[in-house]
């Protein structure tokens, strides 16, 4: 997949507008790409566009996105989809995870993710050890 430029002057969809939605709008805007912001609350979407220079997103545009980026709190199946999921869905609409595009971006990056409710610092410590232990 091609990197961030891919999507210059093209419209994306941002759903979720936590800091890594507002991190991907300000990546999106560096590479000329047209962010369009999503948020199930409206001040959260005002506050966001304030603070990166993207503009709001209306549910009638998703059709014409080339890409949306959902956060990873937003329900792509369960317990029903996201009505803007299924909006990009039912339009053929490319739907990628933010960690799912930065990998597609960047596919010389080596990764290792860590998920989870508890131990993700005890584990992320333990990953740090080994690593360094094996020279990496």
């Amino acid at each position: 997949m091609p990197g961030l430029g891919a999507y210059t002057g093209k419209p994306v969809g941002v759903l979720g507008l936590g800091r890594s939605g507002r991190a991907l709008v300000r990546a999106l805007l560096a590479h000329g790409a047209e962010p369009l912001l999503f948020d199930d609350d409206p001040a959260t979407v005002r506050r966001a566009v304030a603070e990166t220079g993207g503009r709001p997103g209306v549910p009638e545009e998703v059709a014409r996105l080339a890409l949306l980026v959902p956060s990873p709190g937003v329900p792509l199946t369960h317990p029903a989809p996201h009505p803007l999921i299924a909006a990009a869905r039912a339009a053929g609409v490319p739907i990628l995870g933010d960690i799912e595009l930065f990998a597609a971006t960047h596919p010389e990056t080596r990764l290792v993710g860590v998920t989870g409710t508890n131990g993700k610092s005890t584990t992320t410590a333990l990953i740090a050890h080994i690593l360094a232990a094996a020279g990496l």
